[in-house]
Formats: C-alpha cells, sequence, structure tokens
C-alpha cells in the first residue's frame, strides 16, 4: 500500500473498519478517542503512507469555524503569584496581555486572566474553572522571582505555551525576545560610541530567569574583541546602594550592560555622569524607560507569536507536556536617546 495512490481519510476509515468521523478524531489527536483505538488508526494510515492535504485541512478548519461561530473558546493568560508577594501587580506583563488578547480575537477566543493566588485557590479547584469556562490552551507569564517551578496543577488537557525561560518544571514550548542577540546588540552599540571598559551589571537572579542569555552575550562580544579587557561581572547584592557602589568604583567601567531598575538609581545617587562617564545599554526596556537606550523587545509581537503558536498546538490536539519542547525568539530593535550620543 502507499504506492502509486493518495489515499483519503475515507480510505484509511475502510481499512481500519470504522467510520471516518473516527479517522478524522484520531488524525487530529482528539482526546475524545480511546488511545488503543487513536494508535490501531494511526499504524493503519502509516501503512498505507497517508499524506494530509493542507488546502483541505486549511478549508475544513475555515469550514468548523463558520458553523461555531465567531466565538470558538477561551484561552488562559495564567498568572503565578508568588505566596509572600505584599503588593502585586494587578496586570503584570502589560504588553504580553495586548498583544495576546488581540490576536486571540482573530482565531475566534476570547483570552482570560486567571490569577493563582494560593491563598485563594487551589491548583485543581482552578483546574476544574478553566474546564467549566471552555479554557482550550494556557499562556505561562513569566514566574515570579524566587519560583521557577508549578507543581501544584495538572496541566494534562491544555495546550500550553510559556512567556521565557523563568519556568524550568514543567518545561513548556517557549516563546520570547532573543536575549543573547539583545546583549550582543547593546555591547556592540557601546563600543560604537567608544567605550572601552564595558561592566556587567545584570543581577544574578536576573540573568538566571534568563537562562543566562545576557552574560552568555556579553562575554561573546568580549571573546570577538580581544582588546576589550574582561571585567568582573557585578555579583552583589542588587538592593545595596554600597555593594554596588565599591564594584562600580573597583572596575571603573566607561559602559555598563545592565538592568532598567535600581542601579541606574544607584549611579544617580553616586553622582555619575551617565552621558560621558559611563553609559548605559539595557538590553529590555519597557514603555516608561525612554530615558535610557537598549533593546525595545516589542512584548505585543511575543504577545501575538504565543497565541500562534498556542492556537496551532488546539488545532493539532497537543496537550500537556511536551516531549520535546522548542523555543520561538525574536529579535528586538536598538533604540537610543539623544544622550547615548553625546
Amino acid at each position: 500500500m502507499g504506492v502509486g495512490r493518495k489515499y483519503t481519510q475515507k480510505d484509511i476509515a475502510a481499512a481500519a473498519k470504522v467510520h471516518p468521523s473516527t479517522v478524522s478524531l484520531a488524525l487530529s489527536n482528539s482526546p475524545t478517542l480511546a488511545d488503543k483505538t487513536k494508535e490501531r488508526i494511526l499504524k493503519v494510515a502509516k501503512e498505507m503512507g497517508y499524506q494530509p492535504d493542507p488546502f483541505l485541512s486549511q478549508l475544513a478548519t475555515y469550514k468548523n469555524l463558520g458553523r461555531q461561530g465567531i466565538f470558538r473558546g477561551t484561552l488562559a493568560f495564567l498568572i503565578n503569584r508568588h505566596p509572600l508577594e505584599k503588593s502585586p501587580n494587578a496586570r503584570p506583563f502589560k504588553q504580553y496581555l495586548v498583544g495576546s488578547s488581540k490576536q486571540a480575537e482573530t482565531y475566534g477566543y476570547q483570552l482570560k486572566v486567571f490569577d493563582f493566588d494560593r491563598s485563594k485557590i487551589t491548583g485543581s479547584r482552578l483546574r476544574q474553572i478553566m474546564i467549566a469556562r471552555g479554557v482550550k490552551g494556557i499562556l505561562l507569564c513569566p514566574q515570579p522571582r524566587g519560583i521557577d517551578r508549578i507543581d501544584d496543577f495538572d496541566f494534562r488537557n491544555f495546550s500550553c505555551v510559556s512567556f521565557g525561560y523563568s519556568l524550568c518544571n514543567p518545561r513548556f514550548h517557549v516563546v520570547n525576545n532573543h536575549q543573547f542577540h539583545a546583549a550582543m546588540l547593546c555591547m556592540q552599540n557601546l563600543i560604537r560610541v567608544g567605550c572601552k571598559r564595558i561592566g556587567f551589571a545584570i543581577p544574578q537572579f536576573h540573568d538566571n530567569r534568563a537562562n543566562n542569555n545576557y552574560l552568555a552575550g556579553y562575554m561573546t562580544h568580549l571573546a570577538k574583541n580581544p582588546n576589550l579587557p574582561t571585567l568582573p561581572a557585578f555579583t552583589g547584592d542588587s538592593f545595596s546602594l554600597n555593594s554596588f557602589s565599591e564594584w562600580f568604583n573597583s572596575i571603573k567601567p566607561d559602559g555598563l550592560l545592565t538592568v532598567p531598575y535600581r542601579l541606574p538609581e544607584f549611579l544617580q545617587q553616586m553622582n555619575v555622569d551617565t552621558t560621558q562617564a559611563c553609559k548605559l545599554a539595557i538590553p529590555t526596556l519597557n514603555d516608561s524607560e525612554g530615558a535610557w537606550s537598549g533593546i525595545d523587545e516589542d512584548g505585543e509581537a511575543i504577545g501575538a507569536a504565543a497565541v500562534d503558536l498556542l492556537v496551532s498546538m488546539i488545532r493539532r490536539g497537543e496537550m500537556g507536556i511536551p516531549a520535546k519542547p522548542s523555543s520561538l525568539l525574536f529579535e528586538g530593535v536598538w533604540v537610543e536617546n539623544e544622550s547615548f550620543i553625546k
């Protein structure tokens, strides 16, 4: 079988002695079909050399959308709360949320924010609520500081995509800004404006959440530019002015790859001129950071891409924890203010 003829789902149904609709369920990995039946049908399809027609698949998707109306289901935007967080941001990761919500609507889904606050709800109860509200897929926000796993929620029967690398267990497919590229681009621009002693001042906890991609980009660029000295990275307490100033005064950098909070404030308190004496490059800028130069990651585009991936997984019936998680990375754009080139 499978030579000289293009087989259809009806042919598979006849060979497997099932209804064509059952074949359709098996090929879409539907959870409503028994595993034994699904495996038997897939084996028959493979033996016959069956290959789906992408144009017919697209037409079927269009017909199903029209049959079900505009609303097809709900996607969850899951915010995992830290148990010790005293004043949580009601809607963190605003750009991801806006981009995800807009893109979900184009597929006929609504995006619903779910707060996983364990002082108010258990993982099993939250799962029940999601199922009752027709949630088919979950977008997982970056995890709060100090949290890198979720052990008290059953992700089976949900398609899942994670923003960034902060969630280590379970591992899902990731959509994120290209942090290694962002660090490399920052280094390139610091060198362009004449910096010769570039320090790395991204707190360890922050770089760890980025899978150490910022430090990797920094070190790689130094390796490609042997004329630049390799300075000790800042490993002190990012909440301590004394710790930071001691490090800064010991290495005397004229440029810094750093984060947009706390450390730039320390520099101001130390009366360091960040337009002349030490220029700053931020590998991940937010809306409120127009005073700094760095990488605009375009969070809305990342949010939209996460929905694209999630919807494609739902259509393929991919649920639970993937055997081989993949990453989809977006290169950001360098933006600078006038003071950077003075």
